[in-house]
């Protein structure tokens, strides 16, 4: 059996530090971007992220690209 993947959605996940913990861990949020081109360059997605990064209040920790694909039989 052949199966092909095929691009459905992707998404991009902004890590921001929100503060810290009792014991000192960073306590991180989520802001998610829905919607992302499917065929948007990686590097072009990180130097979006980190422009996004500067319009934020709490500081970037990082980014994150989450795609979603079905799997299809062929034939």
């Amino acid at each position: 059996m052949a199966v092909k993947k095929v691009a459905k959605a992707s998404s991009l996940v902004l890590l921001l530090q929100k503060g810290v913990d009792a014991n000192g861990k960073a306590v991180l949020k989520k802001r998610t971007l829905h919607n992302v081109r499917i065929d948007a360059a990686d590097a072009d997605l990180q130097l979006f992220a980190q422009a996004l990064a500067g319009l934020q209040k709490l500081a970037f920790q990082g980014v994150t690209r989450v795609d979603e694909a079905a799997l299809e039989e062929i034939g």
